[in-house]
């Protein structure tokens, strides 16, 4: 996975050898690991209310941000299930572009006046996403806050307009 140093834009390691690649050997190490990881939202995507369109685009967004925040891409992943159901949670408007322009400043913390996520999740401005960022207790502490919508989202799951959707999702993935 992706991780970021000021010599470079990204590099990918190997965990098991501890190899480092660069470009285009960069982009075929990351290829198991990004399909892993989609697979992974699939299965989000029949268990919550999000979509798995809504996982992938997100996840996506997530993931030059959240790498220089020192996440891994299990905790993208899984930041991103819980980003969406707390969207959903507050009624987000403004569809996809509104959620990704949410969900860079849930990570980086700019932005912080126009994010509605941020401020619903109860931090008071980017100045804390930032501190917290270079803590390295960002994810643990947006996990933390957006527990309540997790639970809430695999409960919602079971409601009509989510099986009728996931069974729509489930019949578009076969």
């Amino acid at each position: 996975f992706p991780s970021h140093d000021n010599a470079s834009m990204y590099n990918v390691q190997d965990n098991s050898t501890g190899a480092v690649y660069k470009g285009v050997d960069a982009i075929a190490a990351a290829v198991p690991e990004a399909e892993k990881q989609l697979q992974l939202l699939r299965v989000a995507g029949l268990q919550t209310s999000a979509t798995f369109e809504e996982l992938s685009t997100s996840f996506q967004t997530l993931i030059g941000q959240g790498a220089s925040a020192g996440m891994t891409p299990d905790q993208l992943r899984k930041l991103t299930v819980a980003g969406i159901q707390a969207a959903k949670a507050i009624n987000l408007p403004g569809g996809t572009a509104q959620l990704n322009s949410e969900f860079r400043a849930l990570v980086s913390g700019n932005q912080f006046q126009n994010s509605q996520l941020l401020q619903s999740l109860g931090f008071s401005s980017g100045a804390e996403v930032k501190r917290l960022r270079e803590a390295g207790k960002l994810y643990d502490e947006l996990m933390a806050r957006m527990e309540i919508f997790t639970k809430m989202g695999e409960k919602t799951a079971n409601s009509f307009r989510v099986v009728a959707d996931t069974a729509q999702e489930y019949r578009d993935w076969e």
